[in-house]
């Protein structure tokens, strides 16, 4: 039986990988094979950071290689710096390269002093909310809209945001 380990190089520190075994998903650091078998499919897990520094931009690519190499060839590359292509090409290992470009999530936060008012037919009340994106993205076309009981009519002033930084938050009332 020959093993072999698996390494991913060129990736930015920020980014976490696992590969694992697609049938068992069993994270797996090395792989074996016994006689006869020339082929085994496995899947690569990335995890990027919550925020962007630096390193890890949104919408930048990051090109990396997946290597499957023997105890002798795995020594030779470190975690600590980056490979050329031609440094990659001429390493004589099983590798492909690969790309991941960090999207980013938008995510919306809704704060209200008090939701909670007494009111009598025919009258009207007036909350103000605060909406903040505290996501990784930008969001874009945010509708607002609410649930409200039988006969009542909810309006926003505005009804659609057109656009909301990250970290940045807008009053509606």
């Amino acid at each position: 039986m020959r093993s072999f380990q698996l390494k991913v190089l060129n990736l930015p520190r920020q980014i976490s990988y696992s590969f694992v075994d697609l049938q068992s998903q069993a994270r797996l650091s090395q792989i074996n094979f016994p006689a006869g078998v020339t082929r085994q499919s496995l899947g690569l897990r990335l995890s990027l950071p919550e925020r962007a520094d630096d390193q890890v931009l949104v919408d930048q690519p990051h090109e990396f290689w997946a290597l499957i190499v023997d105890d002798a060839t795995a020594g030779k590359f470190s975690q600590d710096r980056a490979y050329s292509d031609s440094e990659m090409i001429g390493a004589g290992s099983g590798k492909v390269k690969l790309l991941v470009i960090p999207r980013g999530v938008g995510k919306i936060e809704v704060q209200a002093a008090s939701l909670f008012s007494e009111i009598e037919t025919g009258q009207n009340v007036e909350t103000r909310i605060t909406i903040r994106n505290t996501g990784t993205r930008r969001l874009d076309n945010v509708k607002l809209s609410a649930e409200y009981p039988l006969n009542w009519r909810a309006d926003f002033q505005p009804n659609i945001i057109p656009s909301l930084d990250i970290n940045n938050e807008l009053l509606i009332h």
